[in-house]
């Protein structure tokens, strides 16, 4: 005998979740996301936002995020996956998926180096290098008492290492970081 029931089974809709992280944590800085494929959406997302595309038809779709000045990726955006192993240029969706992908971006950050002497006098110049953990690379300059050098927007994925050479008649008393950092691993 049939009453006329029937059983419903769902079934996930297919969507794509974006989700946003940026380091500092709680950051304003809006970042622009392009969906193409079988449909296209534009939206933006700030720190620690989720989205949603809704639903969307199945397909080959590709994501884009366009970083504002100051700002670079965690990992390569060419290197970048979402939850499925597929690459952001080729994201398939298949029609019962929900994938998800997540971006991580750090804000370039700059460092200053003071020099200080005791006495607090004319001085010679101390020779300096700072130096990329990650490349290696080197930054070479030199300070008196009193000057300053500032490095400009760089990016704050690696530490940098800060050396100095004293000269004959000095003594180093310590290199001291105003995040707390050690000079071998500034952040």
């Amino acid at each position: 005998c049939d009453a006329g029931a029937y059983e419903l089974q769902t079934q996930p809709i297919p969507r794509i979740i974006v989700h946003k992280q940026t380091l500092p944590d709680g950051d304003a800085t809006p970042f622009l996301f392009r969906l193409r494929g079988p449909v296209g959406r534009d939206f933006s997302l700030t720190d620690n936002q989720p989205h949603s595309t809704g639903l969307i038809p199945a397909g080959i779709y590709t994501l884009e995020e366009v970083l504002p000045p100051g700002w670079d990726p965690a990992i390569p955006l060419s290197a970048l996956t979402c939850d499925d192993g597929s690459p952001l240029n080729a994201i398939d969706l298949a029609a019962d998926e929900v994938l998800v992908c997540r971006f991580l971006n750090y804000k370039r950050g700059n460092i200053v180096v003071k020099k200080v002497t005791i006495p607090a006098v004319a001085s010679p110049s101390f020779a300096m290098r700072l130096i990329n953990n990650t490349t290696l690379t080197k930054t070479f300059f030199s300070l008196a008492n009193a000057q300053q050098f500032d490095t400009g927007a760089i990016t704050s994925v690696p530490t940098y290492k800060l050396l100095e050479t004293v000269p004959g008649g000095w003594k180093r008393k310590n290199i001291v970081c105003d995040n707390g950092s050690p000079s071998t691993a500034i952040a």
